[in-house]
Parts: structure tokens; C-alpha cells; sequence
């Protein structure tokens, strides 16, 4: 009996208890049905992380004046050369130790966490 590849625990290695810390995986599991791969893996208790997909780089919002860079808020007098650490790395603008050091340096300009908006929007990919 062998596991099909997607269903997190199937095949002969599942074995009952708690999972492991993080399951490890191919990033293309992040555009499998969610069925197939994020539910189940879910409901066997793990914590499902990806990496970002290069159109959720950068800024993707603002909340009282604090900006949203890659799901951490931060001041917003932060350099754009931090803001655009993923953005150059990626395609080869900067290299690792430079990308390495402006995020190590983005600790520089956290923000305390906005209040909760008043009338709260869920949104699905």
C-alpha cells in the first residue's frame, strides 16, 4: 500500500498521536485542492505554512498608518529598500546577505498591532 502523495498521513507511515512539529513538504502542495491536502492536514492537527507567491511580496495593505509587508505590520518610515527585500531577491536584484540583512534590519521598524477593525472581513485565495 503505498501513499498517493497528497493526503497528509495516508499510506503505511501514518501512525496514530500527535503530529510532528511542521509537515515538510513540495511547495507544490500550496496549489493543491484544499481538500486534498490543507483539510487533511489540518484536521490531523498540523499547522500548514507556505511560502508567498511573488504577487504577495511587499506592501499588500495599510491600518492606521502602519503598513503591512509580508504579514507583519510595521512603522511606516521603514526604508523602501526593506519593503522591496523579497521583491529584489527574487529576481536577482540583491543578493542573499544583502536580502538576509534588510530583513534583519525590518526588526528595526516593528509597530504595535493595529486595533482590530470594528467590522471585520474574511476573504478566502
Amino acid at each position: 500500500m503505498a501513499s498517493d502523495g497528497r493526503r497528509p498521513g495516508a499510506g503505511p507511515r501514518a501512525r496514530p498521536g500527535p503530529p510532528g512539529p511542521l509537515p515538510r513538504g513540495d511547495p507544490a502542495y500550496s496549489s493543491a485542492k484544499e481538500q486534498d491536502f490543507q483539510l487533511p492536514a489540518r484536521a490531523l492537527g498540523y499547522q500548514v505554512v507556505y511560502d508567498y507567491k511573488i504577487d504577495q511580496l511587499g506592501v499588500k495593505g495599510s491600518r492606521e498608518g502602519f503598513l503591512l509587508i509580508e504579514g507583519a505590520f510595521c512603522c511606516p518610515s521603514i526604508p523602501q529598500p526593506l519593503i522591496d527585500a523579497a521583491l529584489d531577491f527574487g529576481p536577482g536584484r540583491i543578493d542573499e546577505a544583502t536580502y538576509r540583512a534588510h530583513l534583519e534590519e525590518r526588526w528595526h521598524y516593528p509597530s504595535p498591532a493595529p486595533r482590530p477593525s470594528p467590522t471585520p472581513k474574511v476573504t478566502s485565495a
